[in-house]
């Protein structure tokens, strides 16, 4: 009973065996009560049949004596197809009341000189003779006392049961095959999500489930095999995290350990230029696990914010003043072309400003020498989709993109090269992720400097994308909402 399919068929069969029995109890009282209304108003019907004959004769006789005779010159050989013979078939007998209520005679001759109570006479015929009351005839005496069970009526009820038991019997069984067949139907889609879910729980997260339904159970289905692909996509993502974690402390831990010997074993001199770069190698180790740490605060929700007014364009110059001998050495020029008017917006100015930095750095490293680098900041009163590539791999994610709304003022800014466009675009955001997994640290960071990118903007309640196109380069924009 523990079992859905066992649950829903047992729920099935109760709502088909207290339906099919409820109307077939219905209809067998319904039958009843209607074969009793049918036979008092024929017992009436036969009973002024009756009238005109006991007239006749109480006009004659001036009293009910010797009238029992009517029903002898009636009684068989009469034809069947006659009164009697209809009144013998449907199991009536006609009794004829004097008006103090005795039974003068029946057709029966089994009541003669009793008496029949009010009731009885109730339902009725009077006979009247000169506008005077003389008798009652009274027809279907089953009406006072209980049917006969060898009654012809009692047997016509016998008979409407046993066809409305075999009816309920039959629906029953037919009510039993459609609960099992939709009961497995059901469950079936259910117990193949439940091999799948032990089948991910055992490690196995390619398994997914097929959707054959449009339904609610479709719709299950469908977020079942979506969030089995993304625990695949976490669980990747979790081991290219470690992997490159592991990758990017090995290295500048390697070169600190083997200076670190030589200048143990003498084999190097402890000369201002080998204690600056062993200093490099600390300040690059100091600041991926910095970047980490604010990385997972931002993920978290935790990142406190110091947020106050800024001027977006003050702090877009600062950040391209910063960053320029970085350009120079690459070869890359900087453009600033921020909007007039643009309105103070309420951020932290240092966590934009590393948004800013780390953006354009990121423009600077893939940016070929001799081209520019552009920054430009304006208002926007609708949010840009996050991605978009002119590229063919990304054509499913414009399709499944939702309809954007009407939106507040915003400033979005925006960052672009002329550098090539990375073929996973929608990738660029997560930790760890490169572009050109081949690169060197010196042509590369760590992997998590657009993915803080992220984490910042979220946080400031705005959003951050990437447009490109193959062979003119990339365009890095984020939007921050205008305060009141």
């Amino acid at each position: 009973m523990n079992s859905l399919w066992t649950k829903l068929l047992a729920a099935f069969m109760l709502v088909a065996f207290v339906s099919v029995g409820t109307v077939a109890l219905l209809a067998f009282r319904t039958t009843e009560r209607e074969f009793g209304y049918y036979m008092q108003r024929g017992g009436q019907m036969r009973a002024q049949q009756w009238r005109d004959t006991f007239e006749d004769y109480y006009s004659h006789n001036k009293s009910w004596a010797g009238v029992e005779s009517v029903f002898r010159s009636l009684r068989p050989p009469f034809s069947p197809g006659g009164m009697m013979g209809m009144m013998g078939m449907m199991g009536n007998q006609v009794i004829l009341v004097n008006t103090q209520g005795e039974v003068m005679a029946d057709s029966a001759n089994t009541m003669v000189g009793k008496r029949l109570p009010k009731a009885a006479l109730s339902s009725g015929v009077p006979v009247t003779v000169g506008g005077r009351q003389v008798g009652t005839i009274v027809v279907d005496p089953g009406m006072m006392e209980p049917l006969r069970a060898d009654s012809l009526e009692q047997d016509y009820l016998k008979s409407i049961s046993r066809s409305l038991l075999l009816a309920g019997a039959l629906g029953g069984l037919i009510a039993l095959a459609l609960s099992l067949i939709i009961a497995y139907r059901v469950t079936s889609p259910v117990r193949a999500m439940t091999k799948a879910v032990h089948q991910i729980s055992g490690g196995n997260l390619q398994q997914r489930v097929q959707v054959s339904a449009q339904d609610e159970i479709g719709e299950l289905a469908a977020a079942f095999n979506t969030m089995a692909a993304n625990l695949a996509r976490t669980e990747q993502l979790r081991r290219n995290l470690v992997a490159d974690v592991a990758h990017e402390l090995r290295t500048p831990l390697a070169v600190l350990q083997g200076n670190l010997e030589a200048l143990m074993d003498g084999v190097v001199e402890p000369t201002p230029q080998v204690l600056a770069s062993l200093h490099e190698e600390t300040l690059l180790l100091s600041r991926l696990v910095a970047d980490l740490q604010e990385l997972s605060l931002a993920e978290a929700g935790q990142l406190q914010l110091e947020l106050q007014p800024t001027d977006l364009r003050g702090l877009v110059e600062k950040t391209v003043q910063t960053i320029q001998p970085q350009a120079s050495e690459k070869q890359v020029g900087l453009r600033v072309e921020p909007a007039e008017g643009l309105p103070p917006v309420k951020v932290d100015p240092d966590r934009i400003a590393q948004v800013l930095y780390n953006l354009i750095s990121n423009a600077i490293r893939y940016s070929p020498p001799g081209s520019v680098v552009s920054v430009s900041a304006q208002l926007a009163a609708q949010e840009a989709p996050p991605f978009q590539s002119s590229g063919p791999s990304l054509p499913a994610l414009r399709r499944r993109r939702k309809p954007q709304t009407q939106a507040a003022r915003f400033v979005k800014v925006t960052v672009r090269d002329q550098g090539s466009a990375p073929a996973d675009l929608p990738c660029v955001f997560e930790r760890f992720y490169q572009a050109d997994r081949s690169r060197t640290r010196n042509s590369g960071g760590a992997g998590i400097g657009l993915a803080i990118v992220k984490q910042l903007v979220e946080a400031h309640k705005g959003r951050v994308g990437v447009e490109s196109e193959v062979g003119r380069g990339s365009s890095f924009w984020f939007t921050i909402p205008v305060g009141d």
